[in-house]
C-alpha cells in the first residue's frame, strides 16, 4: 500500500485486522479444527479512472471453509509442465499479488485442461520463475534455492516462511536467476503456498526428479513450530 501511495484505512493496524478477521470466522462458524483461507484486499477508492483523485483507499475481507489438510503430509506431484504460452515480465509491481493474475489464469486453465497437477512458469528470458499458484525451491548440497523475485515472481506469504525457517535451520538460501534445467541436478524440487503447504515435484514431462525429503520434513517441522 506505501509502494502504491495509499493512504491506510482507518483502523488498519494489525490488531484492527486480527479482531475483524475473528469476527468475520465467528459468523461463519468457524471450527478450530477446520481450515480456512482469509483474503484481504485493499482498494483506491474514489474515481479518476488511470488520474486517481485521491489516495484513500478501502478494504474486504472474506474467508473460505478449505478441505481439512494435514500440513505434516507431503504432498508428491508426479504431473507437472512447463507453461509457456506467456512470459513472466519482471517490473517494480510484479513481486505483489495483484488483481492482474492473467498469466496465472491462463497457465491454470492450460493445467486443467491437460490434467496436470501443477505448470511452471518462466520469465521472458527463460528463466525459471514460479508455479501457477506458487512458489518454488530446490536443494542442492544442502543449499536451498529459489527464483529471484527479479524473474518477476510474487513474493508469497509461504515463500518467506520457507526462508526464514530455513535460515533459522542454518541452511543457506540463495535467491538466483536459473534456467529450467538446473532442476534435474538438484536433490529435492517443491513448491509452496498458504493452502497446500510444502509439496514435493517429483516429475517434469519425461524429466524424473530426486525426492531427499531431510530438508523438506525439517523445514515443515521448522515451519509449523513457528505457526504456533
Amino acid at each position: 500500500m506505501k509502494f502504491l501511495k495509499l493512504n491506510l484505512p482507518p483502523a488498519f493496524s494489525e490488531k484492527d485486522i486480527s479482531e475483524k478477521i475473528y469476527e468475520l470466522l465467528k459468523q461463519n462458524d468457524f471450527d478450530i479444527n477446520e481450515n480456512y483461507r482469509v483474503r484481504l484486499q485493499v482498494f483506491r477508492s474514489g474515481g479518476g479512472y488511470y488520474a486517481p483523485e485521491q489516495n484513500e483507499s478501502e478494504y474486504f475481507i472474506e474467508s473460505e471453509k478449505l478441505p481439512y489438510k494435514d500440513f505434516k503430509k507431503i504432498e508428491s506431484l508426479k504431473s507437472v509442465a512447463v507453461f509457456r504460452e506467456l512470459f513472466l515480465f519482471p517490473s517494480i509491481l510484479s513481486r505483489f499479488k495483484t488483481c492482474n493474475s492473467m498469466p496465472y489464469v491462463f497457465a491454470s486453465l492450460f493445467r486443467k485442461s491437460k490434467k496436470y497437477q501443477e505448470v511452471l512458469l518462466v520469465d521472458q528470458k527463460q528463466n525459471l520463475a514460479e508455479c501457477s499458484s506458487s512458489n518454488i525451491f530446490w536443494c542442492k548440497k544442502g543449499k536451498l534455492f529459489t527464483p529471484s523475485l527479479d524473474t518477476g515472481c510474487i513474493d508469497g506469504v509461504m515463500r518467506k516462511q520457507v526462508i526464514k525457517a530455513a535460515v533459522n535451520l542454518g541452511i543457506q538460501v540463495k535467491e538466483v536467476k536459473m534456467k529450467l534445467k538446473v532442476l534435474t541436478f538438484s536433490e529435492s524440487v517443491f513448491c509452496t503456498n498458504v493452502i497446500h503447504g510444502i509439496r514435493i515435484i517429483s516429475g517434469i514431462h519425461a524429466w524424473r526428479l530426486n525426492t531427499d525429503m531431510e530438508m523438506v520434513n525439517n523445514l515443515t517441522k521448522k515451519i509449523i513450530e513457528n505457526e504456533r
